[in-house]
């Protein structure tokens, strides 16, 4: 059930207006899709005392392992 709403513009990535939603909620488990996967948005759900559900983006992971996988071979 959700507890609270936030309209945002339609031309605008919703990922970042996370922290403002949740800043005055009181609940066990803040639960978003990955669209909200950030490490400021799991910061800022756990400053609320809350578990995040956030799933994770697997495009970011997998460019992650690119980028570390090209710095162990460049020379």
């Amino acid at each position: 059930m959700p507890l609270q709403a936030l309209v945002t513009p339609g031309n605008r990535f919703d990922g970042p207006f996370l922290p403002k939603l949740i800043e005055d909620l009181e609940a066990d488990y803040v639960s978003a899709d990955t669209t909200y996967s950030s490490k400021r948005n799991f910061k800022a759900t756990r400053d609320t005392a809350a578990r995040p559900l956030i799933a994770d983006n697997p495009q970011k992971e997998e460019k992650a392992l690119q980028n570390r996988v090209g710095c162990v071979f460049e020379s």
